[in-house]
């Protein structure tokens, strides 16, 4: 998908004055073949499903900074169903005239498709493993720093979904970073995370 096709393309919702839109936990911010407009997420974790067979498979995580939405600038219907996995907030998006905008919109649609891959590799290995990897990905991984890092957690079923787990195995996950230290719970929907000890734990590999 080029630039030119997208900024060819406008919609009446692009010339919209911007505004936030607050979004809870676990609300769905539209559906799949739903007629709207793209929006930038500000700040939270969205997940993205696709209908299969009726039921929604889970497709993609969308980060703070990624755009969602981005293809009803070429067809006005939404392709995935977006759902928060955390307290969210998004604003509507228009295509920037600027080199500089353009730029931008490229490197956010780089992240996104490095995190495509990311996603494969948290569905494989061991349990643990898989875990360690997606609170990397959901810190913002080697961009995050080295300092503790305070993280908003999904539902125990959404991170079960994304990593390929059953959510008992995701909860033995959990308690095992706890108890190395590398994670403590701040609540039910949040947790502290060394970054240093996150990066540097070595997983059992499967014999």
């Amino acid at each position: 998908m080029s630039l030119q096709t997208l900024q060819a393309k406008p919609t009446a919702a692009l010339n919209r004055p911007c505004r936030i839109r607050r979004i809870t936990r676990g609300q769905c911010i539209y559906f799949e073949g739903d007629r709207g407009q793209p929006w930038q997420l500000v700040s939270g974790i969205v997940r993205l499903d696709r209908s299969e067979q009726g039921e929604n498979q889970f497709a993609s995580l969308a980060l703070a900074g990624d755009l969602l939405g981005i293809e009803t600038l070429l067809d006005a219907n939404y392709a995935f169903q977006a759902t928060a996995l955390t307290e969210c907030a998004i604003e509507p998006w228009r295509m920037p005239l600027a080199d500089a905008g353009k730029r931008a919109v490229l490197r956010t649609l780089i992240s996104a498709e490095q995190r495509a891959a990311d996603l494969i590799a948290i569905r494989t290995g061991q349990p643990l493993e898989r875990v360690r990897r997606l609170m990397l990905l959901l810190a913002g991984g080697s961009n995050a720093g080295l300092l503790p890092t305070k993280l908003a957690l999904p539902k125990l079923c959404d991170m079960a979904d994304i990593t390929g787990l059953a959510s008992e195995t995701v909860c033995r996950s959990i308690s095992e970073l706890r108890r190395q230290g590398v994670l403590t719970r701040k609540g039910q929907r949040s947790a502290l995370v060394s970054m240093v000890d996150l990066s540097e734990l070595e997983c059992p590999t499967e014999q």
